[in-house]
């Protein structure tokens, strides 16, 4: 009954436009962060004067970015919903299909080749500017400011996954639809259920090879760290010794996988090499604190739930003709309304994550505060300082803002939570 009624384009507008309002106070406070100019006193003696400067006013230039990027996406966002243009591109790129390549306008590859390759084509070219400047100015400046960009041979990281995949919610859900079949997300919601469970498993599996580990050494540091993880109530089944891309400064030292049968932990290369074994087990020890308490499984079954939710709503929204008419639409081309789906949710993905890094934050504060109390409690500090040695950036950032932006706390904010304890 609510599907019937729903509005989606107005409120697909509204939630575009409350997100950007988000977006931009929390961009407005972290500008308003970076106008500080004293290095902030968790960082005295830990940064330069020269070092602060340079990365405020870095952060500063990409602030200014920040506000006018999100204006004008928002704006291209709206505009494309409100006017309907993903319908009239879709709808004269079917004509040209037909008349030059003799295409047929009814088949379901016609429709796949306009949203894969047509859209984005469209999407592209209504946000070049930004791109430009991002790519021309910004990007020239990050390679002097930072080590790199995330690689493959890093460790998972934590976040809620809202994405609506073609082939594992989509064609499942296109097949059961087209061959009549009522409430076809009841058939697509365990199929994901199980294709979730087999990815858990298979993921440390896959984490191991691209991250080229070997097992760690059995001294005197494997033996602590396994009796610290018992004391703790975390039993350990394996430690591995994982080689640090060093091309990627945001790569954790300390990484704990976790999955339904087993609990392994990872230490870099670096860590190993560069800290005592003091500072090693209270970088685990503070891990571990986080990934207590069924960490992992919570994550597991919150993500699927998300997903879940989103399956069901796509099957109802699917089969609803009042969705295809709102965008001009007489018949119900389900691929058309599935990219058409995709678009009205994009703006809650990062809602989502801003709530659960918010969460895993302050589960990190929790962490930092137990180390900082208990007998590694001195070599915290010392620790992250040399975890975080290559990805010394973002030292001033207002809380709301880098919760928005990342799960995990920076190197400053880290420091400010152990100063706090002491």
């Amino acid at each position: 009954m609510i599907m019937n009624l729903l509005e989606y384009k107005s409120t697909a507008t509204k939630v575009y436009f409350g997100v950007y309002a988000l977006e931009t106070y929390l961009n407005a406070r972290q500008h308003r962060k970076l106008l500080e100019t004293e290095v902030p006193e968790e960082l005295e003696g830990v940064v330069s004067k020269e070092e602060f400067e340079k990365d405020r006013l870095f952060e500063l230039r990409e602030s200014h970015y920040r506000l006018v990027k999100s204006a004008w996406k928002v704006a291209k966002d709206i505009a494309f919903i409100q006017y309907d243009i993903y319908p009239l591109i879709w709808k004269y790129s079917s004509e040209l299909l037909v008349k030059y390549f003799n295409l047929s306008g009814t088949h379901w590859y016609t429709d796949y080749f306009i949203v894969a390759a047509i859209f984005p084509i469209a999407d592209a070219i209504a946000i070049l500017p930004v791109m430009l400047y991002d790519f021309l100015v910004l990007k020239r400046h990050k390679k002097d400011s930072s080590a790199g960009s995330r690689s493959v041979r890093s460790p998972p990281q934590d976040n809620i996954n809202l994405g609506i995949s073609i082939v594992l919610d989509i064609l499942p859900q296109l097949y059961f639809i087209s061959q009549g079949v009522p409430n076809a997300y009841l058939y697509a919601m365990p199929f994901r259920l199980i294709h979730s469970a087999i990815d858990v498993l298979l993921l440390e599996l896959v984490t191991q090879y691209f991250l080229n580990t070997e097992p760690l050494r059995e001294d005197d540091l494997y033996f602590n760290i396994k009796k610290l993880a018992k004391d703790l109530g975390f039993n350990i089944d394996n430690l591995f010794v994982f080689q640090r891309d060093l091309q990627d400064p945001e790569a954790p030292d300390v990484y704990i996988f976790e999955n339904f049968t087993s609990k392994t932990i990872y230490l870099s290369d670096t860590i190993i090499e560069e800290a005592s074994d003091e500072e090693i087990c209270a970088l685990v020890t503070r891990e571990l604190i986080i990934r207590k308490s069924r960490f992992g499984l919570k994550k597991f079954i919150l993500n699927e739930a998300c997903c879940l939710a989103l399956i069901y709503s796509f099957s109802k929204v699917m089969q609803n003709q009042g969705f295809y008419q709102q965008f001009g639409i007489s018949a119900m081309p389900i691929i058309f309304g599935a990219t058409m789906f995709k678009t009205l949710i994009a703006p809650l993905k990062p809602v989502a994550n801003f709530f659960f890094n918010l969460i895993t934050r302050k589960k990190e504060i929790k962490a930092n505060s137990f180390v900082k109390s208990g007998q590694y409690g001195k070599h915290l500090k010392s620790g992250l300082l040399i975890s975080y040695v290559s990805n010394k950036k973002n030292f001033n950032t207002d809380p709301l803002f880098s919760a928005y932006r990342s799960h995990n706390m920076s190197l400053a904010e880290n420091l400010k939570s152990i100063i706090k304890t002491e």
